[in-house]
């Protein structure tokens, strides 16, 4: 098989149309596909499905003292036509003494200083955030205006359907000049939102004990998410197609999660059908790679010195990936705060994600085949080992 043009290839038809984010058309699209490739592979393949919305965004609007000024509105931001004063709210302590009934919140520094996690995300919503939210909704202003942290990017701050406050993000120059409006302030979303469903594709070679390998196809939206994380996907599908052929006695199975870059669902899912995580040797997670400017990277979790030592000495064939700390914020985690020993393949340097500058020619064929090599490798090194082999004992304790 020549990997670098085949890898390439599912990428292309994962990223073939503008963005995938979960509930779309093109999600369904990407979810049919990574389905024919998996029973091509010969695998036995089910979905496990939810409910969520499909939101779909036709203008945004924001005018202050008569001008016009650029705002992106958040994800999922219900429709509205507002008119009200905008009262500047920067911390926590600001926004628990706020009077916002009847105006427009203007949210910035410490509030903004990264996304809020939906209230009801299945993953990971920490107490800051969700602390925030409350807030937010027990205030009820009328519609919400968050300044993003970034000076090049306006990335929206606020992605919950479940907060039905309009909302709409603004860049620091926008946000320096509203911060010294005298007048009333009009915001306009022209937004709707209609009931959809995603689901998870998940193709198996045996069952009980196994090793997991997977990656996230759901992007967000106006991105078309070649980096994050079409990459990974078209490294699992590469992956499926070469590991189904070789004789081993490890069981597989590949998951390709969906939303992953919102509330998490596919991943609750996931638990929710799963009650036996002790049978899984290891996972395996793909999450951004390929980029021609990008290093990977790679980091387990819940390890055992024999699994480290395996992923360590593979590592030293490829002197493109670097180790890094572990990180919580992927599939993985889903898998390694259940004691899974766990690995996560990721990159360094130019950060394109979420951005419509993650595009496909930004991503290097040779790179995405050097992560599908790497992964067979271990995988290979590490078949036929028993269950406990990959575990951490307890005498080694911490991660090492």
């Amino acid at each position: 098989m020549d990997i670098p043009s085949r890898v390439m290839s599912h990428l292309k038809k994962i990223c073939e149309d503008s963005s995938r984010p979960v509930g779309s058309a093109a999600n369904h699209k990407a979810a049919t596909y990574i389905q024919e490739v998996f029973l091509t592979c010969g695998l036995v393949v089910h979905e496990q499905g939810f409910a969520c919305p499909h939101w779909q965004l036709t203008r945004t609007e924001l005018v202050a003292n008569g001008k016009p000024l650029q705002a992106e509105a958040n994800t999922f931001s219900p429709p509205c036509d507002v008119t009200a004063p905008c009262v500047p709210v920067g911390t926590i302590q600001e926004l628990e003494s706020a009077v916002l009934t009847g105006r427009i919140a203007l949210l910035y520094g410490e509030l903004t200083k990264k996304r809020l996690e939906p209230k009801e995300c299945k993953v990971y919503s920490p107490k800051r955030d969700q602390k925030i939210v409350r807030l937010l909704e027990e205030k009820n202003p009328q519609a919400i205006i968050t300044v993003t942290p970034q000076i090049h990017a306006v990335v929206p701050v606020i992605e919950d359907w479940d907060l039905l406050i309009p909302s709409v993000t603004v860049s620091p120059d926008v946000g320096l000049q509203l911060m010294n409006v005298k007048q009333p302030v009009r915001v306009v979303v022209v937004s709707c939102r209609d009931k959809s469903h995603g689901s998870n594709i998940i193709g198996t070679k045996g069952t009980q004990e196994r090793i997991v390998l997977c990656a996230h196809y759901d992007t967000k939206v106006k991105t078309q998410g070649a980096f994050d994380n079409g990459s990974g996907v078209a490294v699992l599908l590469t992956l499926a197609e070469l590991l189904t052929r070789k004789e081993l006695a490890t069981n597989l199975e590949f998951i390709a999660f969906n939303d992953e870059e919102y509330n998490g669902l596919g991943d609750y899912e996931y638990v929710r059908h799963t009650s036996e995580f002790e049978s899984i040797h290891a996972v395996i997670n793909i999450d951004g790679v390929g980029h021609f400017l990008g290093s990977h990277t790679v980091t387990i979790m819940e390890n055992s010195q024999a699994l480290r030592d395996v992923v360590s000495s593979t590592k030293e064939k490829y002197p493109g990936i670097v180790w890094v700390d572990p990180w919580p914020q992927s599939n993985h985690s889903t898998f390694s705060r259940r004691g899974v020993p766990s690995m996560a393949v990721s990159s360094v340097g130019v950060d394109i994600a979420h951005s419509p500058l993650d595009t496909v020619e930004r991503i290097s064929a040779d790179k995405l085949a050097e992560v599908v090599m790497f992964i067979t490798d271990i995988v290979d090194a590490s078949d036929d080992k028993p269950l406990a082999w990959f575990r951490k004992s307890k005498k080694e304790g911490t991660d090492k």
